[in-house]
């Protein structure tokens, strides 16, 4: 899931052959969404750019009584992720990104840290820890999907090797047609245990491909958004394989990991403000038929989203119903569907929303609900 960048933080280092230490010359301007950002900009020289940026997610969530394991009524308020973002621009074509994530139940911990480095549109090389080549949720991340929750029924069980699905390793990306076509293909660690946490043969690498295509407006970058509020018109396809051989099973019987998703996207801006989304992901995830480590399993699901983005009324936001449904069945275990109600109150795009979500639940072993409220903020 990427990371939000929303502050911008200008240093710039003087040539020696110039003044060695300029008086600082700070701007400040607000910026929301795609326009302007927020920027403090501190000049000196033309040779180094840095931005630094904040974003929050708090929630409280209550949960009834799951019949799976007879808990009773739960009511928990918890930061689902608090991150400071850094991009450093080092040299013409030349990028690095340092972020790092709090996460209730992980702690601290390094979220990003990898280079970019850009011969042009049409050919780049990433590396470090990233989010590789993936689907549509994964390359958005919770801050820039529809739902507050991420769908989790469904995007979790391919097998990175860090949090918040990263994984460490090189990537070659670029766009094509515009920046309307856009592939991504690397090596990463992948999964490095299997069963029992034996050492996984060495040698064996997680390769992640990734082709996507916008028919209207393009998504330039490498991350991608499940929703744009309306700023562009929309209709994507994306398709992304994955393998890893050795991935799953035991030391003596291992087997051998292949993914398939395929997400589309359709978000069209109406004339009168309104802004209805249509989102689809589908996944199968196949590991030989060998038990996966952890919680990932052999199976394949998909889910469905419709939203749809009221006109901008006397308010300063806007209202954002939308509905999601999930659906994953598993190898060797029962199927699992989860059904969301969602409304969002979108103040400032992605840097400033308000959500209830309200979700039916069954875990395949038990029916049971939740109700969510929470608040983003980027800055």
């Amino acid at each position: 899931m990427r990371n939000p960048l929303k502050m911008r933080l200008i240093l710039r280092l003087t040539r020696l052959s110039k003044v060695a230490v300029q008086p600082g010359i700070i701007c400040l301007s607000m910026m929301f969404g795609n326009s302007s950002f927020a920027c403090s900009d501190v000049s000196f020289s033309e040779s180094l750019s840095s931005c630094i940026g904040v974003a929050i997610r708090l929630e409280a969530t209550w949960v009834e009584d799951e019949a799976a394991n007879d808990s009773g009524d739960s009511f928990d308020v918890n930061v689902n992720s608090a991150r400071i973002t850094t991009h450093t621009s080092l040299l013409p074509g030349l990028e690095m990104d340092l972020n790092a994530e709090y996460v209730e139940d992980q702690g601290v911990g390094i979220l990003d840290a990898f280079f970019n480095f850009k011969f042009s549109d049409a050919l780049q090389f990433r590396g470090g820890r990233l989010i590789p080549p993936s689907d549509r949720s994964n390359l958005s991340g919770s801050f820039y999907i529809y739902n507050w929750s991420y769908p989790t029924v469904v995007a979790i069980f391919s097998p990175y090797s860090q949090r918040a699905g990263r994984d460490e390793g090189l990537a070659v990306w670029g766009q094509l047609a515009e920046n309307k076509l856009t592939y991504q293909l690397g090596l990463f660690d992948g999964q490095r245990v299997i069963l029992a946490d034996s050492p996984k043969p060495s040698g064996e690498r997680l390769f992640s491909a990734r082709v996507a295509y916008n028919f209207w407006e393009p998504e330039v970058g490498y991350y991608t958004s499940s929703t744009y509020h309306g700023e562009k018109e929309v209709l994507a396809i994306g398709l992304t394989l994955q393998k890893q051989s050795d991935a799953a099973g035991s030391v003596s019987d291992n087997g051998d990991y292949r993914g398939v998703f395929a997400d589309f996207l359709l978000e069209k801006p109406l004339s009168n403000g309104g802004v209805p989304s249509l989102e689809a992901s589908y996944y199968d995830y196949d590991y030989d038929n060998k038990a996966a480590y952890g919680s990932r399993v052999e199976g394949e699901g998909y889910f469905a989203l419709l939203a749809y983005l009221f006109p901008q009324g006397d308010g300063p936001g806007r209202w954002q119903p939308v509905i999601r449904y999930q659906e994953f069945t598993p190898n060797f275990d029962p199927q699992k569907e989860r059904l969301d109600f969602g409304l969002n109150y979108i103040r400032s795009g992605h840097n400033m929303r308000f959500a209830l979500e309200w979700s039916n639940i069954d875990d395949g072993f038990g029916n049971y609900q939740a109700l969510t409220v929470g608040a983003q903020f980027q800055f």
